[in-house]
């Protein structure tokens, strides 16, 4: 005998939410009843118990920005949670209020036209806010260590030439040493150690030229700053440990994969988990992504030979596995990398991301490689920022459209994000001369 759907559609805010409980009898007759809840536990509780008490077998929700997870969290385990993609759902047209739009989302959660976002369980959503935490303080080290070759080369002293990794073992030596206001070349046979002690001579030449008091006041600055965060890391690190040890079996494994490290391993489990049945063919997956900056903005990070002969043997172990499946390769690799670049392309990589304007134009990318890889980029942040929107806008469509032509892919993008500065309108502008791309290609 049918069974009345009893579903929940929630539209979400800031400060508070509206909830539709939609009630369809077998012979299709719908009740409809709606309550606000504030984004409090309390009211959150009062949601969970109603549903509850109406026997509410689903609900759903946009996964707007991250007002979904607190109601998630509340509602997990208790009835069937979906959260929709937000853009999918936008592409949805018809609502106007909080009210329509919680009967809109509670008649596609009875009608099961949502598609629901992966969602882990709650250890490896744990696992992955503390992996996302590190990556980021893992970015500002990075940061950090650019900002002190940065003023280094700018003070004359162009000693990240004469190491693999200035901030190891001899390179840190030295850099205190200048920090402190130490003669460093008299120190030179103490402080350099190991494989490094061939580049003697060079080093001797980088640091000719001395600091003066405010760039070893900066340089003792930037110096302290990584020390600190060196040890933010080793914290997020400690605490990050012992929830990979539930998964230490199948990180092992994916170890065991050519190209794949134990912390590339952690990642992987933080982002997916080990429940791949939310994932049940390949086809789940579009593409694989690899960041990894290879270069300044002046020349590629380590010499042209060392990243051909020790980096893209790597590199193309991975796509040879990526395209094994089907599935296309995407490297983001920022910097002026053009030295090395048709050896990148001839490992195999299907699309090459960022192509920065302040590297060279865009156009030269398209020039050099649009016959055999698709390109991502094109559009400035600076034209977004110094244009109202409709220049913004007919110049995105004006580029977008020629770029579409001469490539053999393009992604229409702004660098690797979109600053808080960047006007909004001017924003929506390029989004919407987008959109006028693609419909003008679809007809």
């Amino acid at each position: 005998m049918a069974e009345t759907k009893v579903v929940c559609g929630i539209d979400l805010a800031q400060a508070s939410l509206v909830a539709c409980l939609l009630k369809t009898e077998p012979d299709e007759r719908a009740t409809k009843e709606w309550r606000t809840f504030a984004m409090t536990h309390a009211d959150l509780q009062q949601l969970k118990d109603w549903l509850v008490a109406e026997g509410c077998q689903k609900a759903g929700m946009e996964a707007t920005g991250v007002y979904w997870k607190p109601v998630h969290q509340i509602l997990e385990g208790t009835l069937k949670v979906i959260v929709g993609n937000a853009a999918h759902m936008k592409g949805l047209k018809g609502r106007k209020t909080d009210k329509i739009d919680a009967e809109w989302i509670a008649r596609k959660v009875r009608d099961d036209e949502i598609i629901p976002s992966f969602i882990p369980d709650e250890a490896v959503r744990e696992l992955r806010g503390l992996h996302r935490l590190r990556w980021s303080v893992m970015k500002t080290r990075t940061q950090i260590r650019l900002a002190v070759q940065k003023m280094l080369h700018a003070a004359g002293i162009p000693l990240a030439n004469c190491f693999e990794d200035l901030f190891g073992v001899s390179g840190m030596g030295i850099l205190q040493a200048l920090a402190a206001g130490e003669p460093v070349l008299d120190r030179l046979d103490e402080l350099v150690k190991g494989k490094s002690r061939d580049q003697l001579a060079p080093i001797r030449l980088a640091l000719e030229v001395p600091l003066n008091a405010t760039q070893r006041w900066e340089l003792k600055f930037q110096l302290d700053r990584m020390a600190r965060v060196d040890e933010d890391l080793a914290k997020v690190e400690q605490e990050m440990e012992p929830r990979l040890v539930p998964f230490e079996k199948t990180r092992l494994g994916l170890i065991t994969t050519p190209g794949i490290g134990r912390d590339s391993a952690g990642f992987i489990l933080a982002e997916i988990g080990t429940d791949l049945s939310e994932f049940p063919t390949g086809d789940h997956f579009a593409v694989c992504r690899m960041g990894d900056d290879l270069g300044f903005k002046s020349s590629t990070l380590l010499a042209p030979n060392t990243i051909i002969e020790h980096i893209l043997p790597q590199y193309r172990r991975i796509i040879g596995l990526v395209h094994s499946a089907g599935k296309p390769f995407l490297l983001h690799s920022c910097g002026k990398i053009f030295a090395v670049m048709e050896e990148i392309v001839a490992a195999g990589i299907d699309a090459k991301h960022s192509n920065e304007d302040q590297i060279a134009p865009f156009a030269q990318w398209i020039e050099r490689y649009n016959d055999r890889i698709g390109l991502f980029g094109g559009i400035d942040v600076d034209l977004l920022c110094r244009n109202d929107p409709r220049t913004v806008y007919e110049e995105v469509l004006l580029r977008g459209t020629e770029y579409r032509r001469q490539a053999k892919g393009f992604a229409l993008g702004s660098g690797n994000s979109i600053p808080h500065y960047v006007p909004v309108d001017s924003y929506l502008a390029m989004i919407e001369a987008a959109r006028e791309i693609r419909r003008r290609e679809e007809n």
